[in-house]
């Protein structure tokens, strides 16, 4: 994330605000669309299955917010917008059985739990990288 930020000219604690929120975005919501997360002990898919397509949506993801963000002819960002929903199309593996060791009130609160300390830790990542980028590679006199 660091390294995005670095290509930008003024950074501050707010703009990395938003490059945390595309990295949440990216690596846990639209995974978390097709692939919620899972307490330990259930059984679903082949491990590989699940793990490429999550590396798909991340890739798609991410990709796709970038051209759509940074793209400055409007058909990058139409191709940015277009790569988005593709992992989403294609569909994440879906189980041929579900069985669970934990009731089904314990999965929801754990999806919710894990989403907002995946928002909690993806927005305090964009803040102090742009901080410390701020402050360790353009100078700590120089305003936030």
């Amino acid at each position: 994330m660091t390294a995005f930020l670095s290509f930008r000219s003024r950074v501050n604690w707010r703009e990395g605000l938003l490059w945390g929120m595309g990295g949440y975005a990216t690596f846990f919501f639209a995974p978390a669309l097709g692939l919620p997360p899972e307490l330990p002990g259930t059984m679903l898919t082949a491990l590989v299955s699940r793990q490429l397509w999550w590396l798909l949506a991340v890739t798609f993801t991410g990709i796709g917010l970038l051209l759509l963000i940074l793209g400055s002819p409007g058909w990058l960002k139409a191709v940015g917008a277009a790569l988005l929903p593709v992992p989403h199309l294609v569909g994440a593996p879906r189980p041929e059985s579900y069985s669970a060791a934990a009731p089904e009130a314990l999965t929801s609160i754990f999806f919710a739990h894990t989403a907002m300390v995946n928002a909690i830790f993806w927005l305090l990542l964009g803040a102090v990288s742009a901080l410390c980028l701020h402050r360790f590679f353009r100078g700590p006199t120089s305003r936030i």
